[in-house]
């Protein structure tokens, strides 16, 4: 390749036109603690958002009738049956849905946001039990933070994806919880 004088040269390593990228020790490209190592392929992080999505939407549901109970026993079921069956029926639906080429052990990976999702809201449950937080306020609790997990949801996709996250990508993550915060509701009145 021949390069004529004021070109840069692709062989110099302090070329001022190339971007940096930060690196580490060993020379490799560093990455943030959020960032992934490699990105997700697009219809791994569709499906890895949607157990994400449905996850948070269908325990936040779940939550909503306990905020006036006094005891948890009920509530820690209530959401570990919620979260389990929600699992098992997201990978099952996603194997009928898929063309037989993800293996269903990749499906149940996917799927596990489900999972997750039920975490924070059973350990807060689970405190109620043995300390003096008051069954109300694990509820709220965890309901905030279901609310704040579905409004991440545009940087969630943006970190599966590799993608740098924008400003516009949280607003949006605002009216998606609004829109979910509006199904949770609508399921609630119509199921409980």
């Amino acid at each position: 390749m021949t390069t004529t004088p004021g070109d840069p040269d692709p062989t110099d390593p302090t070329d001022p036109t190339e971007p940096t990228v930060p690196t580490g020790t060993d020379g490799a490209r560093s990455r943030r603690w959020y960032q992934r190592r490699t990105p997700l392929g697009s219809h791994e992080a569709s499906r890895r958002l949607s157990a994400y999505v449905y996850g948070n939407i269908l325990i936040l549901a779940a939550l909503v009738p306990f905020q006036e109970e006094t005891e948890a026993g009920h509530a820690i079921v209530v959401v570990i049956g919620t979260a389990l069956s929600t699992f098992i029926a997201h990978a099952f639906a996603e194997y009928l849905g898929g063309d037989g080429s993800v293996h269903p052990r990749a499906l149940v990976r996917e799927s596990m946001p489900i999972l997750t999702t039920a975490l924070v809201p059973l350990l807060l449950l689970a405190l109620t039990r043995v300390t003096a937080l008051p069954m109300s306020r694990a509820v709220v609790i965890a309901e905030i933070v279901l609310i704040g997990r579905i409004a991440s949801t545009g940087m969630v996709a943006a970190r599966l994806r590799d993608e740098k996250s924008h400003l516009r990508v949280l607003l949006a993550g605002v009216l998606v919880a609004a829109v979910a915060l509006g199904i949770v509701l609508l399921k609630v009145a119509l199921t409980h």
